[in-house]
């Protein structure tokens, strides 16, 4: 479980966004960052006793830094306003698929797969799809799946409006062609990450997404 006053504490980071609060509650982040540190740990456990990728990938690289990286943004605010929890190599998000947990007031969510790979990846991982669609197929009909996803995100600005180039619409597989990010994710009430059940809730998701997972970084060539 994370600590039961990650919810609160990120509520009133929000809206106090500045250093000088952040400074006079640094214990209750440190407080809230030491559990959500203890959870990574734990499931990092899990997940590498069933997924290979994930081999040598030690507990710190799978907390994101709480500091936002404001150099070329027009936001200066300088802390994020969620926890997120990362378990993909090296933390090479945007090259291996992987899993994800969000944990912010409103809006916590889980999923993986790969987010906004580089255009390189995007047509190995398309190719791959293209010509393993009743693979892919079978992946997002399986009950294992289904039972707590439905199918990819369609993010506005992630996917495309019309067939990529050397696909047509007549293809089976074209909608899941025309993304250029390949991930799924479900919110949840953030109620659960207090309690024990977090760990079982979190670890039944990443198993339904290990398939695709595979799917994914076997279709990229490093």
């Amino acid at each position: 479980m994370l600590h039961s006053d990650t919810i609160s504490f990120l509520t009133e980071l929000k809206n106090n966004n500045n250093r000088i609060w952040f400074e006079a509650n640094r214990q209750r982040y440190e407080t809230v960052r030491q559990y959500a540190q203890a959870f990574a740990t734990t499931m990092l456990e899990e997940l590498q006793s069933i997924d290979s990728y994930l081999a040598g990938v030690k507990p710190k690289d799978c907390l994101f830094r709480i500091h936002r990286d404001i150099r070329f943004s027009n936001d200066k605010s300088p802390y994020k306003t969620h926890i997120g929890i990362i378990f993909t190599p090296n933390r090479r998000y945007a090259e291996h698929a992987g899993y994800y947990l969000h944990i912010e007031p409103d809006n916590c969510f889980i999923g993986g797969g790969i987010y906004m790979p580089s255009s390189n990846l995007v047509k190995q991982i398309r190719t791959e799809i293209a010509h393993s669609c009743d693979e892919i197929s079978a992946i997002l009909s399986n009950p294992n799946f289904t039972t707590y996803f439905s199918d990819f995100d369609y993010e506005d600005g992630l996917f495309l409006k019309k067939p990529p180039q050397g696909y047509s619409n007549s293809h089976p597989c074209i909608e899941w062609l025309k993304l250029k990010s390949f991930t799924v994710s479900k919110n949840f009430d953030h109620q659960i990450i207090k309690s024990t059940d977090l760990k079982n809730f979190a670890l039944n998701h990443f198993k339904a997404i290990k398939p695709l997972n595979d799917f994914l970084n076997q279709s990229i060539h490093w």
